[in-house]
């Protein structure tokens, strides 16, 4: 099987990437290192010629409500538009356990549009909800951050 990983050099994406690898799946690394821009489309295509499967594990970088929401909902729509039309069989979306009970938090608000998104392209779906990972504490550590430095 031929998978595409968009995000596949972030957190996340190695370790998609390293899994499909050892289970012996041909992988498409998709990033802006690999030549490929989601959210612009760039190299888009290529990347998705002949692929099964794609596992979006891209990330907005923000925690702004519009920020994210545009982010995942713009990459999203591309990758069923495209996907559909390289004949990919199935989309499979990263989310959040629980996102839905956190009110007013914007980065997970925006998780939501891109579930809703994902729902609405003509590609099957499956979105795994996990919950957040090892590396999410030093992230929030390193967002709030004080210097108390004299």
């Amino acid at each position: 099987m031929r998978i595409a990983v968009a995000g596949g050099t972030g957190i996340v994406g190695r370790y998609v990437v390293e899994a499909a690898q050892q289970a012996g799946h041909e992988v498409a690394v998709m990033s802006r290192r690999t030549g490929v821009d989601v959210r612009s489309g760039e190299g888009l295509a290529a990347a998705l010629a002949g692929a099964d499967v794609i596992v979006d594990t891209t990330n907005a970088g923000t925690t702004d409500r519009a920020k994210a929401t545009a982010f995942f909902t713009e990459t999203t729509g591309r990758l069923q538009a495209v996907g559909a039309g390289e004949g990919v069989a199935r989309l499979v979306t990263l989310s959040i356990v629980g996102l839905e009970r956190v009110a007013g938090y914007g980065y997970y608000e925006a998780k939501l549009a891109q579930d809703s998104a994902v729902l609405a392209g003509p590609l099957p779906v499956t979105i795994v909800r996990a919950t957040q990972f090892h590396e999410f504490p030093a992230q929030v550590l390193r967002r709030t951050r004080r210097d108390r430095s004299p």
